[in-house]
């Protein structure tokens, strides 16, 4: 039996997954069992952000575990204090608490619990064709086309359709839904990943933050896929100067060395949280390893990674945008939405796999999400570019 018939056989899948075995790593191509090296432009969809290979990051993880393989939550550590104090400095705003834990999906459920608790409301507001995750709830607070599936979802979320920035009837329907008296919060990514790289101006996020104090809904950003330099900023936040209430993270978070996430949130609110009894227990959330990897990998973002970036993300745009077939590229630092001119993106990407390339999607059918690591040099944008350029001429 081969390996894609064992994988099938054996391993639980989430739908679709690609015919692409990988071995090891070599700087930040991916290398299969035969030799054969990827360009990876999707980075787990915004997760290694360091790159791949960090030997800082090994040996910082190595170091924490040989203190302690496992510390109970319940019990004080030091290292634990360290990254949440860390947190606290380089989130936006006031955001004190750090709730651990290992996912984005247990960061929105810890938001969703918060936002419920604290304000003694029901209904959380989330966007048409988002993404937050796959537990019940953070399902819920999400509308993806195969959620019905699962039904019946958890109750008290309502949607409405994707921004149109600057669209007045937009901002009003949504001031008419923070009118119901049971609205806890508003949810929704900084820069919408998973709806084609859609990116607000700083006035959405004014505007947006004047009409949830004024209904006394509570702000969530959930920056799983923003976050930790992946748009040039640390969090996405920080190009519109908005402070939330509350902000879950992940992926980026330890650049995939050790699954981590972490709700933040506003002290008032971590305080009556904690208040709780078991809340918000993570057995597994912030174990030795992950803190070490966590902590050392904030340090490589901040260390040139963030300036990188935008200089690489620059460059990549500039390429893109010399490919025929390509009509438009939305873009925040290395995180880019590459419009498609006449092509299917989920085709592109699949013949792009064939071309050694890695490539995003979003549920825009005719855009490819972009995310590589945030190390990239321009050998490695101008090898990637090239093979997508082969790759969509074979498509024309």
């Amino acid at each position: 039996m081969g390996t894609s018939e064992r994988f099938e056989r054996y391993v639980g899948r989430s739908g679709y997954y690609q015919d692409v075995e990988i071995e090891r790593t070599e700087g930040n191509f991916l290398v299969g069992p035969e030799g054969e090296h990827y360009v990876d432009f999707v980075a787990g969809w915004c997760v290694v952000n360091a790159g791949y290979g960090r030997e800082r990051i090994l040996n910082s993880m190595r170091k924490h575990a040989e203190k302690a393989a496992y510390v109970k939550p319940t019990y004080v550590n030091e290292e634990v204090i360290d990254l949440a104090e860390t947190l606290n400095d380089i989130t936006p705003g006031s955001l004190e608490a750090s709730f651990r834990t290992v996912s984005g999906t247990e960061a929105v459920e810890t938001a969703i619990k918060a936002a419920r608790m604290y304000t003694g409301k029901e209904k959380i507001v989330s966007l048409e064709e988002s993404y937050h995750g796959n537990a019940y709830g953070a399902m819920g607070a999400g509308d993806t086309d195969t959620k019905q599936e699962f039904a019946p979802l958890a109750p008290g979320f309502e949607h409405i359709r994707p921004p149109e920035y600057g669209d007045d009837e937009w901002y009003g329907e949504l001031e008419e839904m923070f009118r119901e008296e049971d609205v806890a919060a508003f949810l929704s990514e900084t820069v919408l990943t998973h709806q084609g790289v859609s990116i607000p101006g700083k006035e959405h996020y004014e505007r947006l933050r004047e009409l949830t104090e004024k209904h006394g809904v509570l702000l969530i950003l959930d920056e799983v896929a923003n976050g930790f330099g992946r748009t040039g900023e640390m969090f996405a936040a920080d190009l519109y100067g908005v402070e939330p209430d509350m902000m879950t993270l992940a992926k980026g978070m330890s650049s995939g060395y050790a699954p981590v996430g972490a709700t933040m949130m506003r002290e008032d609110i971590g305080e009556e949280m904690s208040n709780t009894d078991m809340s918000a227990y993570s057995t597994f959330g912030w174990v030795p390893s992950a803190v070490g990897a966590a902590g050392a990998n904030i340090e490589m973002i901040q260390d040139g990674l963030l300036e990188n970036a935008e200089e690489k993300g620059q460059l990549l745009e500039e390429r893109m945008m010399e490919i025929e077939g390509v009509r438009e590229v939305r873009r925040r630092g290395l995180l880019l939405g590459v419009v498609l001119d006449g092509l299917e993106a989920s085709e592109v990407r699949g013949r792009a796999a064939e071309n050694n390339l890695l490539l995003g999607t979003t549920n825009q059918e005719n855009v490819l999400m972009l995310s590589p690591p945030l190390n990239i040099d321009e050998r490695y944008v101008e090898e990637g570019v090239e093979r997508l350029r082969r790759t969509v001429e074979s498509l024309g």
